[in-house]
């Protein structure tokens, strides 16, 4: 499902979106890569915003990884085994689904209020 919807999206993207760059706009001179990224992280909004976004994303993508393998250690389960390897699955899927649903809860309610108090920056 989520590669229907991926697909459709990028189908819809290449049909219904427009070119940004037009012939008249003005080139901006190539840089070496690492100046860029200097330049980009020295921008005071735009820099914080690309290190909290690289932190957020590998944050959870380590989450995800090791939390099978803490499971099975702190549960004493050998994931060769089929039985400990089902009980392994299980766990995961519930830590997991909890995960998901404080961050539902969260995302939702306090960070929700907050948003509609303060509002958000443009």
């Amino acid at each position: 499902m989520a590669s229907a919807l991926c697909t459709i999206n990028l189908i819809l993207a290449c049909f219904i979106l427009k070119e940004s760059w037009t012939p008249a706009a003005e080139h901006v001179p190539s840089r070496a890569r690492f100046v860029q990224w200097r330049q980009t992280l020295q921008q005071p909004v735009v820099g914080a915003l690309v290190v909290i976004f690289f932190l957020a994303t590998f944050c959870f993508a380590t989450f995800e990884l090791t939390l099978g393998l803490l499971i099975s250690r702190n549960f004493g389960l050998d994931l060769e085994n089929h039985d400990d390897l089902h009980a392994a699955r299980r766990i995961a899927g519930t830590l997991f689904m909890y995960c998901g649903i404080v961050g539902a809860l969260v995302q939702g309610g306090p960070i929700g209020k907050l948003v509609k108090t303060f509002g958000e920056r443009n």
